[in-house]
């Protein structure tokens, strides 16, 4: 189909509409993701398994950190991979 269409002002603010929503969304979600990609703390890596410091401290090499200094920060991903490979799934009778 060759040539020019013409579409009514409306209908073209409408198409401009659903773009730029489109653009808020995609900035939410890459907004989003930014946020699970950085480093825990202790406190914060304790809320996320729910699990008391005694837990973390003696499975922290087992789960992996970045220590600078005393400071330990864990990645999410670390987390939920130890998490996955200790599973137990129920038996069923």
């Amino acid at each position: 189909m060759n040539g020019i269409t013409i579409i009514e002002t409306e209908t073209f603010q409408s198409l401009i509409d659903v773009v730029n929503r489109t653009n808020d969304l995609i900035a939410e979600i890459a907004s989003a993701s930014k946020v699970e990609d950085k480093y825990l703390t202790v406190a914060e890596a304790l809320e996320y398994v729910g699990f008391g410091k005694t837990w973390l401290n003696e499975r922290a090499d087992k789960i992996g950190y970045y220590q600078a200094g005393t400071d330990r920060r864990f990645k999410r991903a670390d987390l939920d991979a130890y998490m996955a490979k200790h599973f137990i799934q129920r038996k069923t009778k």
